[in-house]
This record gives C-alpha cells, sequence and structure tokens, in this order.
C-alpha cells in the first residue's frame, strides 16, 4: 500500500508567500496569486495554494 508523500510544513502565522515573493520584487501580489493558482510556485518541491504561510527554511522555487 503506498501512502502519499506528507505536505512540507507549511506555517500557520508566518507571512504569506504571495507577500513575501513580491517583497523580493518578483511581481505584484496580485501576479503572483494568479501564479500560485496556476501551480507554478513550488514550496519545499510541493505546488504552493493560494494563502499558504512559509515557515523558516521553506524552499521556494518556480515550476517553470
Amino acid at each position: 500500500m503506498n501512502t502519499p508523500p506528507e505536505a512540507p510544513e507549511r506555517a500557520a502565522t508566518g507571512p504569506r508567500i504571495q507577500k513575501v515573493l513580491a517583497g523580493a520584487g518578483l511581481g505584484s501580489r496580485r501576479q503572483l496569486e494568479q501564479a500560485i493558482a496556476n501551480g507554478e510556485v513550488l514550496v519545499d518541491g510541493q505546488a504552493a495554494k493560494p494563502g499558504d504561510r512559509l515557515a523558516a527554511g521553506n524552499a521556494v522555487s518556480s515550476a517553470g
């Protein structure tokens, strides 16, 4: 029986991913929200979801 891989730890109180990426100059929050919804942003190798928050040590990358 295969078990699905565990989801990366996501912070409940950390900053929202789109705010962090916008602060890094990678686009506007709205543009980044769309990229996240399209599955173009990964957190620890898994697709981010709108509203995800980051924890210290999370690796963020682009799927494209």
